[in-house]
């Protein structure tokens, strides 16, 4: 017979033509037909359950029956070069973002640092690694903690790329489900802030705190100490920005502390290098894989035996290194305490390389390979750069644009600069965001702050209050969203001014004005592009928009807490093509992908370079197309805002690339500097001293950069033959695909159960009985 696996049964009924007797036979698919005799066997006759007997009799299975096999094996979950995530979300494929995930799948600790240059995708590693454990193990309770602007960049992301419904939570909200749920029950994902989580300030195990705002907070610490020593409450945490819990003493550090005790296995995303050589390296990996990772001064000597390895890997691509070159780091390595029982290394000693092996390209990578997967961070820390995944980076062209104020603009700014410092003279104040942000407000936009301001506008303290409650977070200070409000709510009802009329800010908005000049001459170049314009205030968003409307320039709102998700307005901005501009507040700087524009207005600039670069990023990333993309910088004449562009971001290039150092350490010598510019009363020349200084400061962040690359390479689990073994994964389709599954479960319908069979209708399938007649879908 063709297939030796049929089986059915005779009914007695033979023909005989010539010599041969053909017998009727009744399949177990209900099919009827008569076989030669010599084609046949009895089924009891064959029945063996020796496979090495049935080879060497000659009986094999059908091509079907070794498919079924090898699906089921897929299905079970376990294969380690099967990548069960690869084909089944939502995404483009990039190589370079499974690297993470192999590296966890053949790491023995249960947690995972991320630390890819921006723009990579860590959103998209972190969901492939959920979706190849829910596949692999089962799990179903995920969550993702993130600064709070971008929760609904995550709770959106999960959805549209990996089909995932999440919850933005509070902490009372977490604790309740977190008490409710179990490892067997419903699939859950959870979103929250750092800052909504935390621990509150000062708690301590079974304390009483009276705040109401901190009750949630409360509920939930006490709920994650109990649970410290039981069962799992969560199966995966991701952290998102993981370097704000860099420093052990706060608040966010505690909940990672916390929540690593509470969840199977741990995620941390960070975009920046960190520093080898100080403690934030070694606090942030005590989350991974606290075991591996107990004192500070054992990390230093790991990091020390590391860099023979490291050193033999870079020779081992070195295509003038030589073997006597590359053996000697690897004896060295071997010297260590830490590495004298690696057998890998002894191997490679007992059999070195040669000169010869080593002109073979595809030998080399397979060394340097080997040596990666001995490093001793290799387990725990991934990274990837773009210049890794020779990704091919658009040109920024950056054009500043020096607006002069008219009288009424200039009085309006004067007052608001002398009444922050009085302000900050008569109470004592310093906080360097709180005196900032007003002036920052008037910068960007004197009509809509006079606007909001004058007209009572309550929601203006809500804005500002969360602007500097973002900025609190990212330099990782401890603060209270009350103590801001009042604070901030005092100053404004104390200091509002009664001699200038909004009116006449909007009839001569001089920045606006421009702005219109150049939309008009630019869209009559370019009818179809879109353009993006920031702004750090909702006010000024709302002001623009009413404004450009107005105008026939039809403009859509982002910001956050909208009644619609971001990605479904991001999604109308592109799709329609009427509206022409975006105007999008500091909630779309992070985790927001707009790479189909190519402008990009700054309507106010961050005196923070990283927020700066949060902005650009959302169209300097995977996916632009255009060869060269616009910064178009707006900025008031003679004002603080023209000394910060001129001497401190142009100075620091940071319109050109990235500073590429964490952002709590940019965050905290932006706040002194505000703290100086704002609580004393600096001529223009001073001011500029002390911006000249900032400068300086941040000029040795970036020359440290430099060092830190050079240092990540003790970071890196995988390198180019990794990439090669993902890129052939996928060519191979080495995956359980939908036909695979139509095929295991039609086998199984027609050979087993007698009488089905599983016909196809339209994109749907039947199984029909043919025996009852009865059908089900």
């Amino acid at each position: 017979m063709d297939n030796p696996g049929k089986t059915g049964v005779t009914t007695g009924q033979v023909r005989n033509r010539g010599t041969l007797s053909y017998y009727g036979v009744r399949w177990q698919d209900a099919s009827n037909d008569y076989v030669a005799e010599d084609q046949i066997e009895e089924l009891n006759a064959i029945i063996s359950k020796d496979r090495f007997e049935l080879i060497e009799q000659g009986r094999y299975g059908r091509s079907e029956d070794l498919r079924r096999s090898l699906t089921h094996v897929h299905l079970s979950g376990r294969l380690a070069n099967l990548v069960y995530s690869m084909g089944v979300t939502n995404t483009d494929f990039y190589a370079h973002q499974y690297k993470p995930l192999l590296t966890m799948l053949e790491s023995p600790a249960d947690g995972l640092l991320i630390a890819d240059e921006v723009g990579l995708g860590k959103t998209i590693e972190a969901g492939i690694i959920w979706t190849e454990l829910r596949a692999r193990e089962d799990m179903r309770r995920l969550l993702i903690v993130c600064p709070a602007v971008l929760r609904e960049k995550w709770r959106d992301e999960l959805k549209l790329r990996f089909g995932i419904d999440a919850m933005i939570v509070d902490a009372r909200t977490l604790a309740d489900e977190m008490a409710h749920s179990s490892g067997a029950g419903a699939a859950k994902a959870w979103v929250a802030s750092y800052q909504a989580l935390r621990p509150p300030r000062n708690w301590r195990p079974g304390s009483e705190l009276p705040s109401r705002k901190a009750a949630g907070r409360q509920v939930l610490a006490q709920l994650l100490d109990e649970h410290a020593e039981d069962q799992p409450l969560v199966d995966l945490v991701v952290f998102d920005e993981a370097h704000y819990m860099r420093n052990p003493d706060s608040a966010v550090h505690r909940l990672g502390e916390m929540l690593q005790r509470v969840s199977h296995q741990r995620v941390l995303l960070s975009a920046t290098p960190i520093n080898l050589r100080n403690d934030d390296l070694f606090h942030l990996l005590q989350l991974c894989d606290p075991d591996h990772f107990q004192y500070p001064s054992s990390f230093q000597e790991l990091l020390l035996a590391n860099q023979p390895l490291v050193a033999a890997r870079d020779a081992a691509l070195n295509p003038t290194s030589s073997a006597e070159e590359i053996m000697s780091h690897v004896r060295q390595a071997s010297e260590s305490d830490l590495l004298r029982n690696s057998r890998q290394l002894a191997s490679l000693i007992a059999d070195p390389p040669s000169d010869d092996l080593l002109e073979r390209a595809d030998y080399r990578s397979e060394l340097a390979a080997g040596l990666e997967r001995i490093n001793l961070l290799g387990h725990v820390v991934t990274r990837t750069r773009k210049r890794d995944v020779q990704i091919e980076r658009p040109r920024r062209e950056v054009h500043p644009e020096r607006v002069l104020m008219t009288e009424a603009e200039r009085a309006f700014y004067e007052y608001v600069t002398e009444a922050t410092r009085e302000y900050a003279w008569r109470r004592g104040i310093s906080d360097g965001f709180l005196l900032a942000t007003p002036q920052r407000q008037v910068c960007s936009c004197p009509a809509a702050f006079a606007r909001a301001w004058l007209g009572g506008n309550e929601a203006l303290v809500e804005d500002l209050s969360e602007q500097i409650l973002e900025e609190y977070e990212e330099s990782g200070d401890e603060a209270e969203f009350d103590d801001i409000s009042v604070s901030l709510k005092e100053f404004l009802l104390t200091h509002r001014p009664r001699n200038f009329d909004p009116a006449v800010f909007e009839r001569s908005d001089s920045k606006l004005q421009r702005l219109v000049t150049e939309f008009e001459s630019y869209f009559a170049e370019h009818p179809e592009e879109k353009v993006i314009v920031f702004t750090s205030f909702r006010v000024t968003a709302q002001y623009l928009k009413d404004r450009l409307v107005s105008l026939g320039m039809p403009s859509l709102l982002l910001w956050g807490n909208m009644t619609e998700s971001k990605q479904d307005l991001i999604n109308e901005f592109r799709d329609r093509s009427d509206l022409r501009v975006l105007i999008a507040t500091e909630v779309a700087s992070e985790g927001v992908d707009l790479q189909f524009c190519r402008l990009l207005v700054n309507y106010d600039l961050p005196w923070n370079p990283m927020r700066v670069e949060q902005r650009i990023g959302r169209i300097d990333r995977l996916g632009q197309k255009a060869k060269v993309i616009h910064i178009w910088n707006l900025f008031y004449a003679e004002t603080i805002d023209e000394r910060i562009f001129g001497r401190l971001l142009v100075r620091l290039r940071v319109f050109e690339q990235a500073l590429g150092e964490p952002e709590p350490i940019i965050g905290e010598t932006i706040q002194k500097l505000e703290s100086h510019l704002l609580t004393n009363r600096l001529t223009p020349e001073q001011e500029e001293e002390e911006i000249q200084r900032t400068a300086q400061a941040l000029e040795n962040v970036r020359q440290r950069q430099e060092e830190l690359e050079r240092s990540a390479s003790q970071m890196m689990a995988h390198g180019g033959l990794v990439l090669e073994r993902i890129a052939a994964a996928q060519e191979l389709s080495r995956r359980v695909t939908e036909r695979d599954l139509i095929i295991y479960v039609r086998d199984f319908f027609e050979s087993p159960c007698c009488g089905t069979s599983l016909p196809t209708d339209g994109n749907r399938r039947r199984i029909r009985d043919s025996v009852a007649g009865n059908r089900c879908r």
